[in-house]
């Protein structure tokens, strides 16, 4: 099972979301028991998932990158693209984008 999910988690076509939301961000040991803080581990010893509510209102879960789970921000909303079930990219609406970079700088 876990190598047909590897082996498709990419497949399928490229599908844009405006206006979806994070809801929750988290990864995974190559046991696959969630890491509460992923911090001071390497990052290419986990997996790195974020579960976003989509404009429809189902909730999804999508395996992304170590690069784009450091940008993201669970509340943030804006366009997500993915392709099968790999987040691909998340770009924030502009207010919601000014109030992450607020956050992150501590104002």
């Amino acid at each position: 099972m876990t190598l047909l999910i590897y082996l498709t988690r990419g497949w399928g076509r490229e599908r844009t979301h405006a206006h979806a939301k994070v809801l929750a961000l988290f990864a995974t040991d190559r046991d696959g028991q969630v890491v509460v803080s992923p911090a001071g581990l390497p990052p290419n010893a986990l997996r790195y998932y974020v579960h976003l509510e989509l404009p429809n209102g189902s909730v999804d879960e999508f395996e992304c990158s170590f690069a784009l789970y450091r940008q993201l921000l669970e509340g943030a909303r804006g366009r997500a693209v993915c392709k099968g079930n790999f987040l691909l990219a998340f770009y924030p609406d502009s207010k919601c984008g000014e109030l992450l970079v607020r956050r992150r700088d501590g104002v």
